[in-house]
């Protein structure tokens, strides 16, 4: 279930139950998943890694410049949240984001891609530099699972991507 808020983290650990993040930044997601694991240790277990799961986009090219270049064409993404106020004010409403509803909405905010990549949002680079970005956020999190889906449709470029993560950061990712 998702672990963003902190009521969800304390429901999900007193339940045994594992968690995941998506469309949230590394920092987050860390302070989220120390305050799962604690309340875990309160309700007498501890999460294996396999109990964390984060999910990223990513765009691997040849190089850093290329990726970033690639991205950089797109426009930037608004959430189906932030183009309906009627949706926001039912989202809030719900109480979705957990007590702390100003810290929860800073996860999904506009930002541009340096620091979209730098917060963990999207993972972009070659592909040294993308196993050096999914090393980071497992390290972070303590996450036993990524789950990393295609960044953007770029054509032949999404396909490359595809290639070189196949080829170049999936086998190596296997042995982290």
């Amino acid at each position: 279930m998702s672990g963003s808020s902190p009521e969800a983290g304390e429901f999900a650990a007193k339940n045994h139950i594992g968690i995941g993040f998506a469309f949230t930044t590394v920092p987050l997601a860390k302070n989220a998943v120390q305050h799962y694991r604690a309340c875990a240790r309160d309700a007498g277990w501890a999460p294996a890694a396999e109990d964390v799961i984060y999910r990223a986009m990513f765009h691997v090219a040849d190089t850093d410049e290329q990726a970033f270049a690639d991205m950089s064409t797109l426009p930037p993404r608004i959430s189906l949240v932030d183009q309906n106020k009627a949706i926001a004010e039912g989202v809030r409403q719900s109480g979705y984001y957990g007590a702390d509803a100003v810290a929860q909405r800073q996860r999904t905010s506009r930002r541009e891609l340096a620091d979209r990549i730098a917060l963990g949002q999207v993972i972009v680079g070659g592909p040294e530099t993308v196993l050096a970005q999914v090393r980071h956020i497992r390290d972070e999190l303590g996450a036993g699972v990524l789950d990393l889906v295609v960044g953007a449709q770029l054509g032949e470029r999404t396909l490359h991507s595809i290639e070189l993560f196949g080829a170049k950061v999936l086998p190596r990712l296997r042995g982290l």
